[in-house]
């Protein structure tokens, strides 16, 4: 119940500096992030709840592309404590997106180094940084280390990692060969009280993934069966729920492949009616596969995840709509975040690149960038 109190009152003070934003002008939205850290601060709280408050207040920011807020709440959390793994770990990112390497580095060694299994996601973010500089051959001798690790948990992070890096380098048959590995631990260790995205459905997920950017359906269907196949009638209902919904939206991306374009259209309607903001930007992909840019960009313009995904779904609009120069303008944005998050968002980041390596390798854009 505390958390459901600390959430509500994160949002309850953001919509009030949304509305403070709107009504006084441009001058308001660069202390937005200052103003809520006054309010939550400024609580009845005990103080790690202030900060944690601060920090998931951050983490909505952070997802929502406003990385300049979030780094300035980040900041602020671990002024308050440098010892949080938390704390560091945040600050960490947005150092990452910002191009401080160093920084950065410097963080997520003190975690690693510190307690490892705390906060799994600091390996990756390590090797994904110095791939991002250049030093693969670190980022592969880190991947190394974490293989000769007992713990499996390290071991899965480390799977995770080898497929990321290998899609980077365009190795596709080799990131899927690395997933693969992951399913069998994650089987051996999930319970129905493990986090949502520990479940064994999220391998099979990424695995299917990879094979819909490579437009091979089929294959991708196999996968999407098996997860969903996973799921146990003793997992959590919620759990169960939201499984389910990303299987709806696997089916309409697999009939868009498939040539049946209404079928698709029709599977996902009453999903997005239902939750318009959650499911934008899956509705936008399926408006773009329907040859409705327009519409699409619609859609996207009410969407509230403002980050690294919704430019590239406009970059994809643009694209299919002749506009090549914006496109090419929204797809180096993205190229330039450089996502270091937890191992989910680490891959469908790495994907949502190698679609705008292959795009950029068609050439439409190089061809006709300067024409329009």
């Amino acid at each position: 119940m505390k958390n459901l109190f600390l959430l509500a009152l994160v949002v309850q003070i953001m919509v009030l500096a949304t509305c403070s934003k709107s009504s006084k002008g441009s001058m308001v939205q660069k202390n937005e992030a200052d103003l809520l850290i006054d309010s939550l601060a400024n609580t009845d709280l005990p103080k790690s709840d202030k900060i944690s408050s601060i920090r998931n207040a951050g983490f909505s920011y952070y997802y929502n592309g406003d990385i300049d807020s979030a780094h300035t709440m980040f900041t602020y959390t671990y002024q308050q404590d440098s010892t949080d793994i938390e704390n560091m770990y945040a600050v960490a990112l947005v150092n990452s997106i910002h191009g401080n390497y160093n920084r950065s580095l410097e963080l997520l060694n003190k975690i690693v180094h510190g307690d490892s299994l705390a906060k799994l996601s600091a390996y990756g973010s390590m090797a994904l940084i110095y791939s991002f500089r250049g030093e693969e051959e670190k980022a592969r001798n880190l991947v190394d280390t974490m293989l000769k690790s007992n713990h499996d948990k390290i071991r899965r992070e480390a799977y995770s990692i080898a497929s990321v890096l290998s899609i980077k380098k365009d190795s596709i048959a080799q990131a899927i060969d690395f997933m693969k590995l992951r399913i069998p631990i994650s089987k051996k260790l999930y319970t129905p009280s493990s986090p949502r995205l520990e479940h064994p459905y999220w391998d099979y997920h990424l695995i299917g993934n990879i094979y819909l950017t490579e437009h091979l359906p089929d294959s991708a269907a196999r996968y999407f069966d098996e997860g969903l196949a996973s799921v146990d009638p003793t997992d959590k209902p919620k759990t169960i729920n939201v499984i389910k919904d990303d299987y709806i939206y696997f089916r309409s991306m697999y009939l868009l492949q498939k040539g049946s374009y209404d079928d698709s259209y029709t599977n996902f309607k009453a999903d997005f009616k239902n939750n318009r903001n959650g499911y934008a930007g899956i509705w936008a992909r399926i408006l773009i596969g329907l040859n409705l840019p327009d519409s699409a960009l619609t859609v996207l313009h009410t969407y509230s995840r403002n980050g690294y995904y919704k430019k590239f779904l406009e970059g994809k609009a643009y694209l299919k709509s002749g506009k090549f120069k914006k496109a090419d303008i929204f797809f180096k944005e993205v190229l330039g975040f450089h996502q270091v998050g937890e191992w989910y968002w680490q891959h469908e980041y790495a994907l949502i690149c190698k679609e705008i390596r292959d795009i950029y390798s068609d050439s439409k854009i190089k061809r006709n960038g300067s024409q329009n």
